[in-house]
């Protein structure tokens, strides 16, 4: 199956991973203000900053006035389309129109999105993706740039930073070559200095739906495209911050004896190097670094202001390689500059204020590191920022430590989906899960199987959560039944660069994350070279995060952690007790929760519990990944009312049934008269359904309608004739005209899945890719309505758990389970109802400290009914 190929495709070339793109780095902002360099992290409705202070350095080129027209193929592209700011011969008669960015382009009315688990939506035919049905939208964005004041003489940069794109893009601005990137889920950074002009400005980007990439995303989701995060431009002074790196060493002493508050800290550090840029040498040894640390509950200083020499050396902004090569292809000289560091190395015992408190999900303490770089020593030029968590993760004795503390993982896995924009989520929508699963006594999220939004982290650092950062690759298609571990791309030399490098680029993005407490390598990808590379580089870079990895037997040398899926509950006490490993347990997967499920949830946690090493385990998963769609209902002869459509919906949900039309597919709108129908509306938007059909896109002018003229150097390998027509049909999928409502059709939105959108196949012997209802595994619905599993998710987790005694001995103790940082607190709480409960509460036989992830058995002397009962 792995074929090594010289492709002249990038597209088609797993060695090609990027060009002219910036080095992976934490995501910077260059802020104008102190105030501003704190606040900003916090959900935008609480930052309240004073009028003429919003960071005018960052705009974003999000909204709904982009015009896109999607193509069969990138064979069937106007040429030069990139160039032409005026758009004279580009309408709506040649399929062009307006589309919304961030967003999903199946789930805007081009295109149908995908439903599998793990079966490819392209023929395996790796490094290769079909050459007549590759979905390509050409995306076109005229923007006003007015270049904001920068502080010095040495002039700016300005970049343009892409946040999450799929499947692979090229870019143009004002009709110049920018660069191509891979990987939807990480941010790709252009120096767009030379290019762009004050003024009016033409970005022009060319996007696939299939690539190399796609093999190594094979994740359990729904399949869509397009540009689904935000396009930012950031101008930034010449001499600035390009990336900031922080640390906080923590040492602790022996938990014997110590109070329920956990070991004693006896050392902690606070530790960061800061890179810098400059249009010289001499301009770096002249700059001066300024950091502050700010609690960011009330943004008050509690580190004394620490000036930071700047020494310059070599520190490439982009990789030398792919730069020389987009040279070389493109004939232009690309900015570059000069790099220098500042470092920052305080005990932070003695630095901070009343000592540093600790971060954990219990109890996010968190500060803001802000640096204030100079060029002269006087003049502040710009102000950088990170937060700043101090805590340490680690595995020792067979145990999961978090702050020297045993950590009990409650966890679920989660992916970014919403049921109306698809990959594209908004700050409520993550404000809302963070809410819930913290209502839900969840305190730990999988990341799955990608890194998330930037802004999913920054708000789990402030509200508290422990994150698994997991890398963007799954190939789960390449194995189905975990046989032939050595056909995944894991074990093969040509793949290795592009999985390293999406580890490495995850590490620089999200390394400064308190909220971060394990790194994965991914999610069922077998097992290979390029997990032992992986790990190494992760733990070169990171000793205070251990490594997750479920591949090759949940037990391999990349794994710090013992991480099965779906082990039943008597086989995980036998996981420790085969062989000498010690290494604690993490069910990276258990309690699938699809359907009437997790009704043994209970017995599970009972079996983390009387376990030793065991730290618990992620639910499979989160929300149900269904569509918000349209019931319409195509009568004959007979009108019918949306209440009336609206049974029919539901009776369907209840039967269970796959999708309207037993047996029968449904492709893009094609609608069968008689029959009841779902159609997937765009964003759910009902008037798409109520107006006219769209016009369906033209042949490109001066290509054939039948068999598109392949470009020069595009000549491909030999393929089947049942593979070029089953081609040639997916080629028609994104011309497929909308369904045209009149009022024969009554409309009622529900939860779509799988079998409810059917897209045709390349691959004639699978003709039909989707995976039915499997998409619903949430412990919420789409809309994060609880399910009834969730009402026992909660119960079993809770922070307190109350019995009386049973057996022979019973005689009215209350015994409480407690979960809390300190059961002094716990006891606390219960004073008002159990008058007698401080004095008299005590540990029981053997149950250990309550702390944070420990589990502790306490009992409270006294009569039961002598206490009301809790509420």
């Amino acid at each position: 199956v792995l074929v090594q190929m010289d492709s002249p495709h990038p597209y088609e070339s797993p060695h090609h991973l990027h060009e002219n793109k910036r080095r992976s780095h934490v995501p910077l902002r260059s802020h104008l203000t102190l105030e501003s360099a704190v606040r900003g992290f916090l959900p935008t409705s609480q930052q309240e900053l004073p009028a003429g202070e919003e960071n005018k350095r960052i705009q974003s080129l999000a909204g709904n006035d982009w015009q896109f027209c999607l193509y069969p193929s990138p064979d069937w592209v106007p040429e030069g389309w990139e160039t032409n700011p005026k758009f004279d011969h580009y309408d709506a008669e040649e399929g062009w129109g307006a589309i919304s960015v961030p967003g999903n382009w199946e789930l805007q009315g081009r295109g149908v999105p995908i439903y599998a688990n793990f079966t490819y939506p392209i023929p395996l035919d790796p490094p290769r993706v079909p050459a007549n049905a590759n979905p390509t939208g050409c995306y076109v964005k005229h923007f006003s740039y007015t270049p904001p004041p920068v502080p010095g003489k040495m002039g700016k940069r300005v970049f343009l930073q892409f946040e999450g794109v799929d499947s692979f893009f090229q870019c143009w601005l004002n009709g110049s070559y920018v660069g191509m990137s891979k990987d939807s889920r990480l941010t790709a950074e252009f120096d767009v200095s030379h290019l762009i002009k004050g003024g009016k400005n033409f970005l022009a980007v060319q996007v696939l739906r299939w690539s190399d990439a796609t093999y190594l995303e094979d994740q359990d989701m729904w399949r869509t495209s397009g540009i689904h995060r935000d396009v930012l431009l950031c101008t930034k002074p010449a001499l600035h911050v390009a990336d900031i790196a922080v640390t906080t060493p923590l040492s602790f002493g022996s938990d014997e004896g110590a109070a329920d508050g956990g070991p004693p800290l006896t050392s902690a550090r606070l530790e960061s190097l800061i890179y810098l840029e400059g249009p010289s040498d001499e301009a770096l040894a002249k700059a001066t670094v300024t950091a502050h640390l700010v609690r960011q509950a009330d943004g008050q200083a509690v580190m004394d202001p620490i000036k930071l020499s700047v020494t310059a050396g070599k520190w490439y902004a982009r990789d030398m390689a792919d730069m020389a090569a987009a040279e070389a292809s493109h004939g232009k000289k690309f900015p570059g500059g000069h790099g220098g560091v500042a470092k920052l190395s305080v005990d932070a015992l003695a630095a901070v204020h009343g000592g540093p408190q600790l971060w954990s999900a219990e109890a996010p303490n968190l500060y803001v590191l802000v640096l204030e770089v100079t060029d002269d020593g006087v003049e502040v030029v710009e102000r950088e920022s990170c937060q700043v968590g101090f805590r340490h993760t680690a595995v020792k004795d067979g145990k999961l430590l978090h702050n020297g503390r045993p950590l009990m993982i409650q966890g679920v896995c989660r992916h970014e989906w919403d049921p109306r924009t698809g990959k594209a989520l908004s700050e409520e929508s993550m404000l809302r899960d963070i809410k819930l699963l913290k209502q839900s006594n969840f305190n730990a999220v999988r990341c799955s199987h990608y890194p998330n939004h930037n802004r999913w982290y920054e708000l789990c650092n402030i509200m508290g959560l422990h994150l698994v950062d997991e890398a963007n690759m799954e190939t789960h298609g390449f194995d189905p039944v975990f046989k032939d571990n050595h056909m995944h791309p894991a074990n093969s030399s040509q793949w290795l660069p592009a999985m390293l490098d999406r580890c490495s680029r995850m590490y620089e993005r999200d390394k400064n994350h308190p909220c971060i407490t394990l790194w994965s390598l991914g999610n069922e990808c077998g097992y290979g070279p390029a997990h032992d590379a992986m790990a190494a580089m992760l733990r070169a870079k990171d000793p205070s995060r251990p490594v997750q990895y479920e591949g090759g037997g949940s037990r391999t040398s990349a794994t710090d952690v013992v991480c099965p899926m779906y082990p039943r509950t008597k086989q995980i006490a036998a996981l420790l007790t085969t062989g000498k490993d010690h290494r604690p347990i993490v069910l990276c997967e258990y309690a699938h929760s699809m359907g009437n499920s997790t009704g043994n949830f209970r017995d599970y946690w009972q079996q983390f519990e009387s376990t030793p090493g065991c730290a618990g385990g992620f639910i499979w998963d989160w929300a149900d990944q269904c569509l918000e769609a349209v019931w319409q209902e195509e009568l004959q002869g007979k009108e019918e009312t949306a209440e009336e459509a609206g049974g029919s919906a539901r009776k369907r949900q209840r039967r269970g049934s796959k999708s309207g039309v037993t047996k029968t597919e449904i492709k893009a709108g094609a609608i069968e008269p008689g029959r009841r129908t779902a159609v997937v509306v765009a964003a759910a938007e009902k008037q798409l359904a109520e107006q006219a059909a769209a016009k369906p896109a033209a042949t490109p002018k001066g290509k054939a309608a039948a068999k598109p003229a392949a470009k020069k150097g595009g000549g491909r390998g030999k393929r089947s004739a049942a593979a070029a027509k089953a081609e040639e049909e997916q080629a028609a999928e994104v011309q497929a005209p909308k369904p045209e409502a009149d009022k024969a059709k009554a409309l009622r939105t529900f939860w779509a899945y799988g079998g409810d959108v059917v897209a045709p196949h390349p691959d004639p012997a699978n003709n039909a890719p989707h995976d039915g209802q499997f998409c619903c595994n949430g412990v919420v619905a789409p809309d994060r309505t609880p399910h009834p599993a969730l009402h026992e998710v909660k119960a079993v987790l809770a922070p307190l758990e109350a019995s009386l005694a049973e057996g022979p001995a019973a005689d009215g103790t209350l015994q409480i389970r407690g979960w809390l940082a300190s059961f002094g607190e716990c006891a606390h709480h219960c004073s008002p109802r159990f008058p007698a409960c401080p004095p008299s509460l005590h540990h029981g036989e053997g149950a250990g400290s309550s702390r944070p992830g420990q589990p502790g058995v306490h009992r409270a002397a006294g009569h039961a009914e002598r206490h009301p009962p809790l509420g």
